[in-house]
């Protein structure tokens, strides 16, 4: 028995088509995503916690940002609504591409940052 909802290779062709004809309006918090790669060879004797060496970093767009940016990318008219502070991560997501919309700067605002840390253990 096939389920009716089930989507094909034409019904994702057809969804992503449709995707040209669209004008969203993305409205939320507007962040920086950070990732870090590194090797970790010892425990800190401080805390049972492990010592990264960092040898690879990776900044994108986060949030609503991110969410802007994927359906730009699949065609879609964006425009993104959001506030960010006024620091580093601020900076790197002005420098990106395409950010039609209003990202209101307000010195109060917290920055918005997910940090995600990659581990390679070595014994």
């Amino acid at each position: 028995m096939r389920d009716s909802n089930a989507l094909s290779h034409g019904s994702v062709a057809a969804l992503l088509e449709r995707f040209h004809d669209l004008r969203l309006v993305v409205l939320g918090d507007v962040m920086l995503d950070e990732y870090r790669a590194g090797n970790v060879s010892r425990t800190s004797p401080e805390a049972p916690v492990p010592v990264v060496k960092v040898e690879d970093e990776h900044h994108c767009l986060g949030g609503a940002a991110n969410v802007a940016n994927v359906a730009r990318a699949l065609g879609a008219n964006v425009e993104l609504f959001g506030v960010v502070g006024d620091d580093v991560g601020t900076a790197r997501h002005l420098d990106q591409p395409n950010t039609n919309g209003s990202v209101h700067k307000d010195l109060q605002w917290p920055a918005l940052v997910s940090q995600t840390i990659c581990l390679t253990l070595r014994c």
